[in-house]
């Protein structure tokens, strides 16, 4: 993974505070997830030396792949500041946990 300067840790159950503030990961989620394009959504805390902590965010598409800039522009329209990802990820939809023990990993994805 790209993020060298800090340590990426599975969301479900972590809260992510970034610059004292909480943020949930599964409510970045779901605001990926409404794009038509995203399949499945993982959020994740990366160590960040200003804010303590980040969001960052992988996503799995179906044919479409949206514009990095697309799903970013979601987060701005839908989250806080604080709350949108800092880095955006994309892997492949083969890459994403399917069955479901794996499911425990964190990804979120459409119902369906």
């Amino acid at each position: 993974m790209p993020l060298t300067h800090g340590v990426l840790f599975p969301l479900t159950k972590y809260l992510i505070k970034t610059g004292g503030e909480n943020v949930y990961p599964a409510e970045i989620e779901r605001v990926l997830l409404a794009h038509p394009s995203v399949v499945e959504a993982a959020v994740v805390r990366a160590l960040d030396a200003k804010w303590g902590e980040a969001p960052v965010a992988f996503v799995a598409c179906g044919n479409d792949r949206p514009d990095a800039d697309a799903l970013m522009n979601l987060c701005r329209e839908s989250l806080a500041g604080y709350k949108r990802p800092r880095e955006l990820h994309f892997i492949a939809f083969d890459d994403s946990p399917d069955r479901p023990a794996e499911r425990s990993s964190g990804m979120s994805s459409k119902p369906g």
